[in-house]
């Protein structure tokens, strides 16, 4: 996602004040094709990646003792089944343009595959822009976050929380500062 948004960022500062000029060639250009390409298999593989860590801490979970643990062989298997996955899925308007259209990446300025014509949502009006703003801003910052939120949520951390607060916050560690004598 990185990668995209550094895409969109030189072009965004390249056609700054004249975009009107170049809107049509950017959008038909491989370099917006490529950006919601890149987009695509980013938010695919996110996707997917969480998918397959839910459904393996279920098992584990629920089912603790009766089902075998996976190896290391069978992690780099479901990943690149992940990314293989995702970059077929990615791929696939350029493969089909008859059915997805030839301008399916260049459809909109941002360059993501949001084939989203009407502007409104169960009846209530949506700004054109705020797709803009969730594709470039929200869901990358979101991505960003869950590694943290899953981390932060996690047993291990809340026990090595819990310790730290209790050793360095207790009221057997504080210290109370000396008594000045103010009778002499």
């Amino acid at each position: 996602m990185g990668i995209y948004l550094l895409i969109i960022a030189y072009y965004d500062i390249k056609f700054r004040n004249h975009y009107i000029l170049f809107e049509e060639e950017w959008r038909l250009s491989w370099q917006c094709t490529f950006a919601g390409i890149i987009s695509t298999i980013s938010s695919e593989s996110s996707v997917f990646i969480l998918a397959i860590i839910t459904i393996d801490r279920y098992l584990s979970v629920m089912h603790p003792f009766s089902i075998k643990r996976h190896s290391m062989t069978f992690a780099i298997g479901a990943m690149f089944f992940v990314w293989s996955l995702s970059i077929i899925l990615a791929l696939l308007p350029l493969i089909a343009k008859r059915y997805f259209t030839n301008r399916y990446y260049g459809n909109n300025g941002v360059c993501l595959g949001l084939q989203l014509h009407d502007g409104t949502g169960i009846g209530i009006p949506i700004n054109q822009d705020l797709y803009a703003w969730v594709a470039v801003f929200l869901l990358p910052v979101n991505s960003a976050l869950n590694p943290v939120l899953y981390t932060l949520t996690t047993k291990l951390f809340k026990q090595h929380l819990n310790r730290f607060i209790a050793h360095n916050f207790s009221s057997q560690n504080r210290h109370t500062p000396p008594m000045i004598d103010h009778s002499s």
